[in-house]
Formats: C-alpha cells, sequence, structure tokens
C-alpha cells in the first residue's frame, strides 16, 4: 500500500489517494473474510489473487499519476 500512497502523492492528489486507500481497505475486508472460509489451497489461490489485484492497482495509479502529470505540462 505504501506504493500506491507514494504514487498518488506524486501526482499531488489527494482525492486519488483517499479513493485508492478506500479501495484497498474493502478489497482486504473482502478477501480476508475469504480467507477465513477457505482451505489450505483456496487459500494459496487467494493470495496469487490479492496480488495480481495489488499489482493492476498499482498500474492503475502509476497511469492516472502519468496523466495528472502529462495535464500539468
Amino acid at each position: 500500500m505504501s506504493h500506491l500512497t507514494r504514487l498518488a502523492n506524486s501526482a499531488n492528489s489527494v482525492l486519488v489517494k483517499d479513493m485508492m486507500i478506500k479501495l484497498f481497505e474493502i478489497d482486504n475486508e473482502r478477501y480476508f473474510k475469504f480467507a477465513k472460509r477457505a482451505s489450505g489451497y483456496e487459500l494459496e489461490k487467494c493470495r496469487e489473487l490479492m496480488k495480481s489485484i495489488s499489482e493492476t492497482q498499482l498500474k492503475v495509479l502509476q497511469k492516472i499519476s502519468f496523466i495528472a502529470n502529462l495535464r500539468r505540462q
């Protein structure tokens, strides 16, 4: 999550930062509920899914940061 916060800060967007933190919290809550019910194999699948989602969120925030930088120029 610290990467998301740093990228939002570099885009100088408090709104983007708040949005990404909220999305992160919602996703985490959903996945932790699932993990409590999951077996060992399903838990491993869940970890991989969470990793993929985090990477996707990071890519989205990087693109938003890139667009924000272009708009400032």
